[in-house]
């Protein structure tokens, strides 16, 4: 390929371009062969400091949840058994608690009034959350390893995450220091 761009006279900015294209596509086949991405779940780690969900086996990118966004994933984390949409408000405690412990705000009230809308069912907020929510994690892993990491519908009826809850690491600062449990 080199003997062909030279012979060619490509000019530099071209050829710089294009080795950073080939490099790229060079390091994706490297980093898609040592990990066996098709047999596996990823870890999935989580910071809850940094408020990222990280997918180390498919891919670098992380996808950064704002407070709402990751207190509701950690929620439904929690329930493998799923919750319905309509249920949310039954789990607002412990919502809050998630809530309280990653928005750092030390506003009671304020916390209860967000918590409250976004598990109000009759109220956009819970849908539109998740649509986000979904939105960040696709575009850090793709669609098609994405899957079993949204918060989607369930056979029961309810919405839940299906991950393997043992591929899971929460971590207050950076969970990949636990990555060698995996």
């Amino acid at each position: 390929c080199m003997d062909q761009i030279e012979k060619n006279d490509v000019p530099p900015p071209i050829l710089k371009q294009i080795q950073n294209t080939l490099n790229e596509i060079r390091q994706h086949i490297l980093f898609s062969r040592t990990r066996n991405v098709y047999l596996l779940d990823s870890p999935l780690l989580i910071s809850k400091q940094q408020r990222t969900l990280q997918f180390p086996d498919y891919s670098p990118s992380k996808a950064k949840l704002n407070p709402k966004e990751l207190s509701l994933y950690l929620l439904y984390l929690n329930h493998p058994e799923g919750i319905a949409l309509n249920c949310v408000t039954d789990y607002q405690e412990e919502l809050l608690g998630y809530y309280r412990e990653i928005s750092g705000q030390v506003d009671l009230q304020k916390m209860q009034a967000t918590i409250a809308l976004l598990s109000n069912y009759s109220e956009q907020e819970l849908s539109v959350t998740l649509s986000r929510i979904r939105k960040k994690i696709k575009s850090a892993i793709g669609p098609e390893f994405a899957k079993k990491y949204l918060i989607n519908q369930l056979p029961n009826d309810t919405h839940g995450i299906l991950v393997n809850r043992e591929r899971v690491r929460i971590a207050d600062g950076d969970p990949s220091l636990s990555l060698n449990d995996f």
